[in-house]
């Protein structure tokens, strides 16, 4: 419930979406500008990445930041799709989905 600790959990978002080539808008969590060469970092099968941003999105849940997992859940699916199963695979989108 702290407002610090609530606005030091948001730059600790914005600093892994970024990571991730996402951007926080007041419309909801999108691909950047660079997401594409982002993408190629961490969007191939297998990539332990993809546990990495399942569990952001369950901590924004825990931390109160629901809108906010929401939103990454979102584009992580919309991602997933865009992006391919040779990308990202098929049991990924199944536990993004369970989310």
């Amino acid at each position: 419930a702290s407002g610090d600790l609530q606005a030091a959990v948001l730059r600790s978002l914005d600093l892994m979406l970024g990571f991730y080539g996402f951007e926080r808008t007041a419309k909801g969590i999108r691909p950047g500008a660079d997401f594409e060469a982002w993408s190629r970092r961490w969007a191939t099968p297998g990539n332990h990445n993809h546990l990495r941003l399942s569990r952001i999105v369950q901590s924004l849940a825990l931390l109160g930041r629901v809108e906010e997992s929401r939103m990454l859940r979102h584009a992580c699916l919309d991602a997933a799709r865009a992006l391919g199963p040779d990308r990202i695979s098929a049991r990924t989108v199944e536990v993004w989905r369970s989310l």
